[in-house]
């Protein structure tokens, strides 16, 4: 399930998720699920979105779970996700399949973080028993994508995000429409994904930007006002 796109330049991180469940057998459980939170920690702020697991054993949902860890109370980005990464450890192990695409700012510099359990070469990969995070300083740009609507993604629609992002400074809002527009089109193609989606931005000096793109019948994208906090 799912298509995660998250975007880092210099100024800017933008994250795009579906919304779109589906059951092991591929049939759809939900079209109505967000799957992106946001944090403000005491260093900076972060977008946070999952692909993989949709819900617990007791059917807990993820962002049920994501917000029951975080009520031990948000440090900085380091260690906020540190504690999810050892309640996941505890809670999920090998259980099943999951991956948190995390992008930030931190004292106003752009890292990229992953949190999974699921590891290993591209057609080798295998669940471990303990997650891992990895982290990495996005000082030039980045372009993450998972998901298994990532296949749905050709070279060329990458190439065209990459090369918009750089320009996006100057409309971000534009930017997020056209995070959207790509999730519809691959949704298309790819049944795990709906054609829904929910993008959001932030900027290193703080501030989120979140949109919900509906799509209705016989319109095109519906575009809900986006609230900043």
């Amino acid at each position: 399930m799912t298509l995660i796109i998250t975007v880092i330049e210099k100024d800017h991180i933008w994250q795009s998720s579906d919304h779109r469940i589906t059951k092991i057998n591929g049939d759809l459980f939900d079209d109505k699920s967000i799957k992106h939170i946001h944090l403000n920690c005491t260093d900076g702020i972060a977008l946070l979105s999952w692909t993989g697991l949709a819900e617990l054993k007791d059917k807990t949902r993820l962002n049920v779970w994501l917000k029951d860890v975080l009520k031990a109370g948000v440090g900085t980005v380091d260690e906020t996700l540190k504690n999810i990464t050892d309640r996941a450890n505890v809670d999920i192990g090998e259980t099943f399949e999951l991956v948190v695409s995390v992008g930030a700012f931190i004292d106003g510099q752009p890292w990229y973080y992953e949190i999974t359990n699921f590891v290993g070469e591209k057609g080798k990969e295998k669940l471990k028993s303990k997650f891992s995070i990895k982290k990495s300083k996005a000082d030039k740009e980045g372009f993450f994508h998972g998901g298994s609507g990532k296949i749905g993604l050709t070279k060329k629609d990458i190439s065209s995000l990459k090369s918009a992002a750089k320009k996006a400074a100057k409309d971000p809002d534009q930017f997020a429409k056209t995070l959207a527009t790509v999730n519809k089109k691959v949704s298309g193609t790819v049944k795990t994904v709906s054609p829904t989606c929910t993008t959001a931005y932030i900027t290193s000096v703080g501030g989120i930007t979140t949109e919900i793109h509906t799509n209705e019948e016989h319109e095109d994208f519906v575009y809900i006002v986006p609230s900043s906090v």
